[in-house]
């Protein structure tokens, strides 16, 4: 039986990744393919940042109706919801007669997506302990970042054999596979004698007790955690992390001139760079420093900021070196807010699983994240169309040292939640 029941355990981490690699390279396409796009004139800038925003707005707000029904409900039903849809809005925007429509397909696109990671969160909290939960996220975490480099690499054949629309047809494929593959193997992977863990998630207590007899309720261990704080370093990685991640090949195709198919191509190192600070963060997690969410995220946005001051100066150079130095550097940045993310929004989480609050927490801290995303969508498009991109890096770096203040100012009560001074 613990042999069987490992072989589930191992079948569930494997099926969360296949829905996060779908996830991701149904998503990120659009991003991938944007520089082209407006090169081709199939969409200007405006309507793909708007496009963009909407996905990350109706992302962040999904985000909040996901983390509430994943602790309520199958995660069966919001992922198998979640990859249907997916494939429609991806097999729609090819055949889009105007490229205005595509903003509330991408839209509808972001909200259907964010019923992916509450459920596959509270999947992973329900069967693995705390130790094996980490490294299951680096798992599911990394799946999605392969997704990233093989999308990176496939554009460019795309473009060069054919157009854009390729590579949405292609994502709709693999989600429709993927949905397919997922329904009938998650029943058939999980033991009959767990199943009804699976089906009915423990209803989270109506008050948490803190400290010596005071009774406070779910939002009440929010405040007094510090989160609240943190919530608004989460705001920063999303803006960072996505802002960078989406607009890389338009800058490097505007500031330096390249062409949107080698700038995609060139952009390809960019989930290498997240592996590798993915990879840190799990290794150094058992580590003071970086088990502490706060201080260790609040290091990562430092390295940020200093990252982002010689962008400022370099960006739309024409000298070779400083053109590999701004790829280096923005790598550098992205990576970083990989790792903060793999913290705050894979770890951070699972320290409300005694409240019976996962998902929910899940889901808001990646509401949080895709606030920032959006902001940045519509932010760096205006900034960098009205100043240029060198003023867009000042955002950057404003942002980052934004991150790193709040991760300073919630540090001490959170470091009291987690030693065990928010108590049930």
């Amino acid at each position: 039986m613990q042999a069987d029941f490992t072989y589930s355990k191992k079948g569930i981490i494997g099926l969360c990744s296949l829905v996060y690699f779908v996830s991701y390279f149904a998503r990120k396409d659009f991003a991938a393919v944007l520089a082209a796009m407006i090169e081709g004139g199939a969409v200007d800038k405006a309507v793909g940042g708007y496009a963009m925003m909407g996905m990350f707005v109706a992302y962040g707000a999904g985000q909040l109706v996901s983390g509430y029904l994943g602790d309520r409900i199958k995660p069966l039903y919001l992922i198998s919801f979640g990859l249907f849809v997916t494939f429609l809005c991806n097999m729609l925007i090819p055949l889009t007669p105007s490229a205005v429509l595509m903003i509330p397909i991408w839209t509808v696109n972001g909200f259907a997506q964010a019923m992916l990671w509450p459920p596959i969160v509270k999947l992973l909290s329900v069967y693995l302990d705390s130790e094996s939960f980490v490294g299951a996220n680096f798992i599911v975490t990394c799946a999605a970042h392969v997704a990233t480099l093989l999308l990176y690499l496939f554009v460019p054949l795309c473009l060069f054999f054919g157009d854009y629309r390729y590579v949405f047809y292609a994502a709709g494929g693999i989600t429709l596979i993927s949905l397919v593959i997922f329904v009938i193997s998650l029943n058939r992977i999980i033991p009959s004698e767990k199943k009804q863990v699976y089906i009915n998630a423990p209803r989270a207590p109506k008050a948490e007790v803190l400290s010596e007899g005071t009774k406070v309720g779910y939002f009440g261990i929010i405040l007094k955690s510090g989160v609240l704080g943190i919530f608004v370093a989460i705001v920063a990685v999303g803006f960072l992390r996505d802002g960078i991640e989406t607009w890389l090949p338009t800058m490097f195709t505007e500031a330096f001139g390249t062409a949107a198919e080698v700038s995609v191509l060139v952009c390809a190192v960019m989930p290498i760079f997240a592996f590798i600070g993915i990879l840190l963060a799990t290794a150094l997690y058992k580590y003071t420093l970086f088990n502490t969410e706060t201080l260790g995220s609040g290091i990562l946005f430092a390295v940020s900021a200093l990252c982002a001051v010689p962008l400022y100066f370099i960006l739309g150079a024409g000298n070779t070196v400083l053109k590999i130095l701004s790829l280096i550097l923005s790598s550098v940045i992205l990576s970083s807010m990989h790792a903060a993310n793999f913290l705050l929004i894979s770890c951070l989480p699972h320290r409300f699983k005694p409240y019976g609050r996962t998902a929910t927490t899940s889901g808001l801290t990646n509401a949080c994240v895709y606030v920032g995303a959006a902001v940045s969508m519509y932010g760096l498009s205006e900034l960098s169309e009205s100043y240029g991109w060198n003023i867009a890096s000042l955002a950057i770096l404003s942002v980052a040292l934004l991150g790193a203040l709040f991760c300073a100012v919630s540090n001490g009560k959170y470091r009291l939640f987690i030693s065990g001074g928010v108590k049930r």
